[in-house]
């Protein structure tokens, strides 16, 4: 029996190695992406917990530009109520957020994490200064969230802006995250888009989930005072 010719293990190594290397990309890539779908669906519950206990917030009788009683604002983020359920799901998302530079929020949570690490006997960890606003600021920015409404033969209708919804209605709360595709030459196999360059021009993959629960709002208001006529004794 003769021994196989010198070099040909090499040969064969090389042939076979690039193909076990896509292949472990490919798993690596995937066992993440499915892992961010748990992020995705906390973020989801995270927002909707929010969601149907600030809906009910009442802030037009402080502030004449607040919002008023379970409506919701879908325009901008300058509504506080809007802003707060999305910044719920950004910050349980904020373990698989990529980063990008940092805002000034972001820099506001970072010194109020560094100042609870201060209070406490152990060292301050470094990543608090650089790291953690710089995904804070990736959370916010790539985080989307929806509000919808359950009807009656099941589906969903979405809440449009300055839409009322009803004290007791079941709310579904939808969070979109462009989870950033880190794993090199397979990431546009998931992708579906580019990231900014800020954000480190690499692809991602769109993450969405959905959760559901039963708003929390009471009509506060009570009905108008009755006007009985009154006798002497």
């Amino acid at each position: 029996m003769r021994s196989a010719r010198p070099g040909t293990a090499t040969i064969e190594f090389a042939l076979v190695f690039p193909v076990l290397l896509i292949l472990s990309l490919v798993l690596t890539q995937t066992a993440l992406i499915m892992a961010a779908y748990g992020y995705a669906q906390y973020g989801a519950f995270a927002a909707a917990r929010t969601a149907i206990v600030v809906l009910p917030r009442n802030t037009a009788a402080q502030d004449p530009d607040g919002a008023v009683s379970n409506v919701w604002n879908a325009r901008s983020d300058a509504d506080a109520k809007r802003g707060r359920i999305r910044h719920a799901a950004a910050m349980a998302l904020l373990p698989i957020a990529g980063r990008q530079p940092a805002t000034p929020r972001g820099d506001r949570i970072a010194r109020g994490a560094a100042s609870a690490f201060a209070g406490r006997s152990g060292p301050t960890p470094a990543w608090t200064g650089t790291l953690l606003a710089e995904r804070v600021a990736y959370a916010l920015e790539h985080t989307r969230v929806a509000l919808f409404r359950a009807k009656q033969d099941g589906s969903l209708e979405r809440v449009g802006d300055g839409e009322r919804v009803g004290p007791q209605d079941a709310l579904t709360v939808r969070v979109e995250h462009d989870f950033r595709l880190a794993v090199p030459f397979v990431g546009a196999l998931f992708a579906d888009g580019t990231l900014d360059p800020e954000a480190g021009g690499r692809p991602y993959a769109s993450l969405s989930a959905q959760a559901t629960l039963t708003n929390a709002g009471i009509d506060s208001s009570l009905p108008p005072e009755p006007e009985l006529p009154r006798r002497d004794p």
